[in-house]
C-alpha cells in the first residue's frame, strides 16, 4: 500500500469511528461503502473504524454523557456499515486462510450486550475459524450442555457488565468441571488479565485482533 493510500485508509477509518459517535447511520454506510470501492481491507475499517467507534461511544456511556438511547443509535451506525463490510472481509480471510477449529462463543448470564461478542466473531471467522454462537444472557448449564454437541475446541465468553463477573467465573468453573479439555477465552470491559487467571481461563484479551490472535496460539496455529 502506498503512503498515499495508507493515509487515505487511516482518514476513512477516523471517519467511520467519527460516524459512529456521532450516531449517523446513514454516514456510516456511505463511507463503508467507499472502503469497498477503493478496495481498502474491510478488517481494518471494522476494526480500526466501527469497533473503535464504540469503544468512544462506551466510554462516554460510562461517563453518563450518553445513556441507553444514544447507544443503540450508535449500535444500528456500527451495524449498518458492518453489515456491508462484513461479506468483503470473509472474503479477505479465506484468501489467507484454511480451516483453523471450532469455537463457541457467547454474552454470559445477566448480560444482553452481544456487540463486542458479534465483533470477535466476525474476526475469528475471517480467520478461518467455525464459530458456534450461543447468544446473550447464557446460563452456565446451557453453554456446557451446547459443548457437549460438537468438536469444540475453544470457549469464548463475553460480559460487558462489572456485576456479571462472578456469572462468568461460575461458568468457566462448569466449563473447567465438564469440558477440561476446551479452552477458555474471557473478555469485555471490565475483565482484566488477573481476573481471567484467578477463575481459571486459559487467557484474555484487549480487542478483536488480540482475541484472534490468543484464538490462534490456544488452537496450536500462531
Amino acid at each position: 500500500m502506498t503512503e498515499i493510500r495508507k493515509y487515505i485508509a487511516s482518514e476513512l477509518h477516523e471517519q467511520l469511528a467519527q460516524a459512529v459517535l456521532d450516531l449517523d447511520v446513514a454516514r456510516a454506510a456511505e463511507l463503508a461503502q467507499l472502503v469497498l470501492d477503493y478496495r481498502y481491507s474491510a478488517r481494518d475499517a471494522i476494526l480500526n473504524g466501527l469497533s473503535e467507534g464504540m469503544r468512544r461511544v462506551g466510554d462516554r456511556f460510562c461517563s453518563h454523557e450518553f445513556f441507553v438511547p444514544e447507544v443503540l443509535v450508535a449500535a444500528r451506525a456500527m451495524y449498518r456499515g458492518l453489515n456491508l463490510l462484513k461479506p468483503r472481509m470473509l472474503e479477505e480471510g479465506e484468501a489467507s486462510s484454511g480451516y483453523r477449529g471450532k469455537i463457541a462463543i457467547a454474552v454470559v448470564e445477566g448480560d444482553l450486550h452481544d456487540i463486542g461478542k458479534n465483533v470477535v466473531k466476525l474476526m475469528l471467522e475471517a480467520e478461518g475459524f467455525e464459530l458456534l454462537d450461543l447468544g446473550k444472557n447464557v446460563p452456565p448449564t446451557v453453554i456446557s450442555e451446547m459443548l457437549q454437541k460438537d468438536n469444540i475446541q475453544i470457549l469464548a465468553l463475553s460480559t460487558l457488565m462489572t456485576s456479571t463477573l462472578a456469572g462468568m467465573k461460575n461458568t468457566v468453573a462448569a466449563v473447567r468441571s465438564q469440558h477440561p479439555q476446551i479452552k477458555v477465552i474471557v473478555g469485555g470491559a471490565p475483565v482484566s488479565a488477573s481476573f481471567a487467571n484467578d477463575i481459571g481461563a486459559d487467557g484474555t484479551a484487549g480487542d478483536a485482533s488480540g482475541a484472534v490472535r490468543l484464538a490462534l496460539t490456544l488452537a496450536g496455529q500462531s
